[in-house]
Formats: structure tokens, C-alpha cells, sequence
């Protein structure tokens, strides 16, 4: 590595070198035979204002540079311009302050500074690493400035030192440290800041033990794995007759202790200072008997080892309320579930039938009753009445309170039929119409009073055409230009139309010629904006049908059910390019390359993995000490260089120009392909 001093003087005398060739290259291309014979030049200066009438860079206006002439025409030569070089006898790229020349240009072994504090000696400069070897390596003045520092042995490598092992040293020997924090160097996991764990041992080195882990535990005399609070002592782990479990409320009864089961024995066996509870497993459950009919309200239920005064085993009563109402009572008519079986009055079949009444059916509704039915009930049954002199119940119409009327059936029950009867109305008779195409609609042109139809005629009048018996109001309208159901709408204008006899149209919303088939109406002419086709998959977007090309959108550009990468006539110049990412880091290598709708699995838009086998290396990852580029920006241990060993820099210089906020310390430093731990001074 060239030193920074040596890339100076270089430079320097690069530039000199091309002020002096540009100069000749002016005299050169200068024309004097054809110049005023006094500017042979040309430079607009004559006389003493121009002390070389043959080369224009030289007059009085001119600017003295450093090339041994007298350009400003002053009498003097580079004055002003020269520059001081000193010797670098050593060639460490640090001149010796007492030995220099003015010149323009440097000469053989020299620099521009003066820095260097021993000119024979090459490791001598500023910079310079310091050693402890008595001599001013880095020229600061001071020898050794670093000292020897006392280092400690640190047997067990856990970083910390046997304090009754101190030595002086020059820097840190292998197997030492520089502090002397250890008080066990020969168990590594006992050190200050380690895990105190409980053995009766100092593993912090806070000079106490098994601070914090002792735990408390119970004496346990029965053996029930419950102590006794009273009776405590603090350990590690547990001590034989003691246990963890505190809360024994005697410790000389196995079977008592918290958790135990409860049993009706006169004693408190799970410690929760009840004795008997409610909670005893063999307890019973009684049930309050308020009225004192030997029936147990299943509502108001206490357990108890014991019955309870006021109480009973059993649970059916329904009203414990009522001595009157419970399971050994008779039902009676009272709107009351009186023998608790959950039915009432008439719903249960125990029930006292002579507290009720007989009631007749009245299918009807008209409320007189069918004489030849009855039943007995607490309340009239639905559809039943008292009464019982309906001749007909299966007609509201017929009825001892009706009017006879024309229509054979003996209305008012007196057991005469229509003309038979005095009474009968007649203007209750009908008007009838001939049928002469027999299909049961009438000519309304035509028509006669009776009671009942005469031959050939109808009490219809609504044929629109009496000579067709396939025209009538009970036809089925059908596509044939005929208002079959005479309802004087023709076809499509007919609600009641047949659609079987109809074809199908589809709707078109988006106007592309392919309908939706979702939306299939009948009818027997194309309503607007419909169409006999049925295949379009988006009747919103006329862009989407059978005939569309598919391109990348995730729509189905085409109806054919496929999407995208799916579909074989995919417009593939409207996807996106994809590569393999084969470490699964989210990088992808860009010498692979894939055209895609989407990213298939293991493929990522991003191409800028510089190693897709090794997941640890890529953009994002951090760069580690280990002479690999880890985050692919083309330069290896950036950031970390005299970091460890395996990382060494060059020199101090080069930590200093990959860190440049790095302090003065210790650095891993190349020395002739050693990595050495080395002192820097980054000042």
C-alpha cells in the first residue's frame, strides 16, 4: 500500500509537468514570421514589459510558476512558488525535518512533510503502531506510551482473572486478562454476572450464596404432602419429612389436608373450616315442603349431611304453595295442574270428568253444532259450541237461522230443497250461457234464468270466441299471435304467457354481444338489451367475454374458467419478470429469470442476491468478519475490518478509512499474512 505522503508528490509533480508542456506547446504553435517585429510574440507587451519577446507566457502580466524561468519578467526566478521537500531516507513515506530543499519538483527520496522523528528506521513514523521496545514508534514524543498493563491468568476462559496472578506485560498474553474479577478461575461457569443457581456455591462472585433460590418449606408428619405453617425451614430442595404445600389443618391425619375429599365424619377433612359442608361428596339434597304435603319444592334444594328441618327427600312438588296441588292429587275442572303431571283440566287423563260439560262440533263455524257428535270437557274444545242442531256442519251456509236459497241443498234444515220449499228466494236462481264449443265458458250474447245449469249451457259468460274450444279465460296464453286466454293481451304482452312455448334471451348490460346466463328470461321476441347468447362470465365489463384475449390481471379476460398464468392463450407481454430465490432470503438471483403473471413459490420480483445458496448473504443481511461480502455491496468486512482475527486490516490507516468514527484501542492488524492484535492511536 502505497503511503498517503508518496501519492502527494506524485500528484505535485504530475501537475508541474503538464504546466511546462503546455507552455512549449504555446511557443511551438506561435507564427513569428508573421508578428510585428516588436511583439514577435504576440503577447501585447514590448520593451521591458517583455523580457522574452519569442514566448508569449513570459511578460509582466504573466504568473510566476515553478518551471525555472523568469516569467513575470522580474528579475527573479520561481520566486514565491518553490516548495520544500525533505528527506525520507527510510522510505516510510515521513520526511526528516532537518534535512530539506527548495526545488519544484522533489527529488529522489523525498516528501512534502517533515513528520518523521527517526529517519533511519522505517517502523518510526506518525502512525506508527507503538511497541513496548523503549523507542517513540508513533514519534508522538513518548516511548511506550501504552505501558505495560498487569495482567491475571484466567484458567477456566470464562474472561475473567485470578486476582493472586498479576504480572506486568507488554500488551495481553494468551490465557490472560486484565482484570481480576474471578473467584473460582478453575470452574468457567462461576464468574461475576454468571446465573446464581442453588448449590451451595458462589457462582456470581458476589460473595453470597444461593441468594434468592432458597425456597420455604412445610413439615409434613402424616405424609400427606401438605405441612404445617407452623412448622418451617428454608433449603434448595426439599428436605425429607417436609413438603412445598402449606395449608395442613392436621398434620397427624393422613387423610385431612387441602384438596382432600369432604365426607360427612364430624371433621373438617379439606381444610376449608368447614365441617360437613354442603360440599361433602356423600351429603344428600333435601328440598323445603312450605305447605306440608310431603312434597319437596324442587326449586328451593339444600345439601346437607343431615335433614333439615321443614324439608323432604323428594322434589316433585309443582306449587309448594298450595297442600291442594301435588303429585297424589286428583285434576279436576279449575284451570290448576293439580297432581303435577305438567297437564291441565282437559290435557290430562286422570282429570274428574264430572266437574265438566258435553260440547258439540261446529266444522262450520256458524255456531250450531252437529248433534251426532259430543264430547266432555272442562271448556269448550276448538270448534265446538252447546248447541246441537245443525243439519249440515260441513256448510256455514246451513243452518236453522239460514234462507233458503236456489242451490239443492236444504239451507234453513227444515228438509225441503230449493223449489220444494215455500221459502225458497228465488233471485238467489242463476243466469246461464250457451257453451257451444264445450269447453265450459259461456257466450255472454247468450243467457237464461234457473236454479240449475240446462243442458248445453254454462253459468259462465266469458268465451271470447265460442266456436274454439282451445280459446277461453282458462287457456294458456302461448306464443301464436292469439289471445288464447281471452284476456285481450296477445303474447308477450300477457302475463299469464306460456314460456314453454317461448324462446330464451339473456340480458347484455355491457352491450359486447354475449349475454349473462344468470340472467335467462323467456319471452317469445328478444326483449331490449338482451341476446340469444349465454356466455358471457362479466355482463359488466364488455372488455371480458368468450371472444377477449386473456392478459395479466387476475380477471378471467376470456369466460374459459382459467386465470392468468392458468390460461394457454395468456398474453404473456403484459406480466412481470420474477427470479429464483432459492435460499428463501426475499432476494432473488438475477442470472434467473422467469416471466410471470404473479411469482410462482420459490421466485421473487427482487434480483439483487449476490449468493441465493446461502440465506445469510444478501442485501438486508449484516456484514459479518468472516471475508465474505455479506451484503452484496461489492466490498468484503466492510465496516468491521481489524475487527477479529479472521478480518485483519492492513494498517491502522485502513481501520481509520472503513471506520471512520473508530477510537484508539486495540485492532487486528496484517502483518506479513499474521493477524496481529495491535495498539492504534486514531488521533
Amino acid at each position: 500500500m502505497v503511503p498517503r505522503a508518496l501519492r502527494l508528490v506524485f500528484i505535485l509533480a504530475l501537475a508541474a509537468a503538464c504546466r511546462t508542456s503546455a507552455k512549449t506547446d504555446a511557443a511551438a504553435a506561435l507564427d513569428t514570421a508573421a508578428l510585428d517585429a516588436d511583439d514577435r510574440d504576440g503577447d501585447g507587451l514590448v520593451g521591458a514589459d517583455d523580457c522574452d519577446d519569442f514566448d508569449p507566457a513570459v511578460n509582466a502580466a504573466a504568473e510566476e510558476v515553478c518551471d525555472g524561468i523568469d516569467n513575470d519578467c522580474d528579475g527573479e526566478i520561481d520566486e514565491g512558488v518553490l516548495q520544500t521537500w525533505y528527506d525520507d531516507a527510510d522510505s516510510d513515506g515521513f520526511g526528516d525535518p532537518s534535512a530539506s530543499t527548495e526545488a519544484c519538483e522533489p527529488g529522489p527520496g523525498q516528501t512534502p512533510n517533515d513528520t518523521d522523528c527517526d529517519d533511519a528506521n522505517d517502523a518510526v513514523y506518525p502512525g506508527a503502531p507503538e511497541a513496548c521496545d523503549g523507542i517513540d514508534n508513533n514519534c508522538d514524543g513518548m516511548a511506550d506510551e501504552d505501558g505495560e498493563v498487569t495482567t491475571y491468568a484466567d484458567t477456566d476462559a470464562d474472561g475473567y482473572g485470578d486476582p493472586d496472578t498479576a504480572e506486568l506485560e507488554c500488551g495481553v498474553g494468551t490465557g490472560r486478562v486484565t482484570n481480576a474479577d474471578d473467584c473460582d478461575d478453575d470452574n468457567g461457569s462461576v464468574f461475576p454476572g454468571a446465573e446464581e443457581v442453588c448449590n451451595e456455591q458462589d457462582d456470581d462472585c458476589d460473595a453470597e450464596i444461593d441468594e434468592g433460590l432458597l425456597q420455604t418449606w412445610y413439615q409434613d408428619q402424616d405424609g400427606d404432602a401438605y405441612g404445617s405453617v407452623s412448622s418451617t425451614t428454608e433449603a434448595c430442595i426439599e428436605p425429607a419429612g417436609y413438603t412445598g404445600n402449606p395449608g395442613d389443618c392436621d398434620d397427624n391425619n393422613a387423610l385431612v389436608f387441602p384438596g382432600a375429599e369432604e365426607i360427612c365424619n364430624d371433621l373438617d377433612d379439606d381444610c376449608d373450616g368447614v365441617v360437613d359442608g354442603a360440599s361433602a361428596t356423600d351429603a344428600q339434597t333435601w328440598y323445603a315442603d312450605a305447605d306440608m304435603d310431603g312434597y319437596g319444592d324442587p326449586t328451593a334444594a339444600t345439601r346437607a349431611c343431615e335433614l333439615p328441618s321443614g324439608s323432604v327427600a323428594n322434589n316433585a312438588d309443582c306449587n309448594d304453595m298450595d297442600a291442594a296441588v301435588n303429585p297424589g292429587a286428583t285434576e279436576v275442572c279449575n284451570s290448576i295442574d293439580d297432581d303435577c303431571d305438567t297437564l291441565v283440566d282437559d290435557d290430562d287423563t286422570s282429570l274428574d270428568a264430572s266437574t265438566g260439560t258435553t260440547f258439540y262440533t261446529d266444522a262450520d263455524r256458524d255456531s250450531f253444532g252437529d248433534p251426532t257428535t259430543g264430547v266432555f270437557a272442562c271448556s269448550a274444545p276448538s270448534g265446538t259450541v252447546t248447541d246441537a242442531t245443525d243439519c249440515d256442519d260441513g256448510s256455514a251456509s246451513v243452518n236453522p237461522a239460514a234462507s233458503e236459497v236456489c242451490n239443492s241443498i236444504d239451507d234453513d234444515c227444515d228438509t225441503l230443497v230449493d223449489d220444494d220449499d215455500s221459502s225458497v228466494d228465488t233471485s238467489t236462481g242463476s243466469t246461464f250461457y250457451s257453451d257451444a264449443d264445450r269447453d265450459g265458458y259461456g257466450d255472454a250474447s247468450t243467457g237464461a234464468f234457473a236454479c240449475s245449469a240446462p243442458t248445453g249451457q254454462v253459468a259462465d259468460n266469458t268465451d271470447c270466441d265460442d266456436a274454439k274450444a282451445a280459446v277461453n279465460p282458462g287457456a294458456s296464453e302461448v306464443c301464436n299471435s292469439i289471445d288464447d286466454d281471452c284476456d285481450t293481451l296477445i303474447d308477450d304482452a300477457d302475463s299469464s304467457v306460456d314460456l314453454s312455448t317461448a324462446s330464451s334471451w339473456y340480458t347484455d348490460a355491457d352491450i359486447d354481444g354475449y349475454g349473462d346466463p344468470s340472467t335467462r328470461v323467456s319471452a317469445c321476441t328478444a326483449p331490449t338489451g338482451t341476446t340469444a347468447n349465454s356466455t358471457d362470465c362479466d355482463d359488466g365489463n364488455a372488455a371480458i367475454n368468450p371472444g377477449a384475449s386473456e392478459v395479466c390481471n387476475s380477471i378471467d379476460d376470456d369466460c374459459d374458467a382459467l386465470v392468468d398464468d392458468a390460461d394457454s392463450s395468456l398474453d404473456t407481454s403484459t406480466g412481470s419478470l420474477y427470479y429464483t430465490d432459492s435460499d428463501r432470503d426475499g432476494y432473488g438471483d438475477p442470472s434467473t429469470v422467469v416471466f410471470a403473471c404473479s411469482a410462482s413459490a420459490g421466485t421473487v420480483s427482487d434480483n439483487t442476491d449476490c449468493d441465493d445458496a446461502i440465506s445469510t448473504i444478501n442485501p438486508g443481511a449484516t456484514e459479518q468478519c468472516n471475508r465474505v461480502d455479506d451484503d452484496c455491496d461489492g466490498t468484503i468486512d466492510d465496516g468491521v475490518m481489524g475487527s477479529a482475527t479472521a478480518c485483519p486490516a492492513e494498517s491502522c490507516l485502513e481501520v481509520l478509512g472503513d471506520q471512520p468514527s473508530s477510537t484508539s484501542g486495540s485492532y487486528y492488524i496484517d502483518f506479513d499474512g499474521v493477524s496481529t492484535v495491535t495498539t492504534c492511536d486514531m488521533s
